[in-house]
């Protein structure tokens, strides 16, 4: 939801201060939510990405799930630290804070 979104923006702003604002796409403005398929295409469609190049951090097995079924890669949150949401961070850019992910599949460096 919209008010779900401004309280992450707000609680995470250091991570969301990284993603463009129309980048931002929200399950109440799209009709889907994931883990529907149609969720993640209409970010392929919009943005004209391959599903390789897209990364979903989520703390939702279902979500993960679904993501990595359709080629995107992923990365899981648990409550448990780990070393590999810091290796995910660190591809991104962010030096904030770690919680835990469980890796589900490898992040593969993008050439060019």
């Amino acid at each position: 939801s919209t008010q779900l979104y401004k309280l992450y923006r707000q609680k995470f702003a250091h991570i969301f201060d990284l993603i463009p604002e129309e980048h931002v796409l929200l399950s109440s403005e799209m009709g889907y939510i994931k883990p529907q398929k149609e969720a993640f295409q209409i970010l392929f469609d919009r943005y004209n990405y391959k599903q390789e190049e897209c990364l979903l951090i989520d703390d939702g097995k279902a979500n993960v799930d679904a993501a990595a079924l359709l080629g995107m890669q992923v990365a899981h949150f648990s409550q448990t630290p780990s070393p590999e949401l810091a290796l995910v961070y660190s591809r991104i850019g962010f030096s904030g804070g770690v919680q835990g992910v469980q890796k589900q599949q490898p992040i593969v460096e993008k050439e060019g």
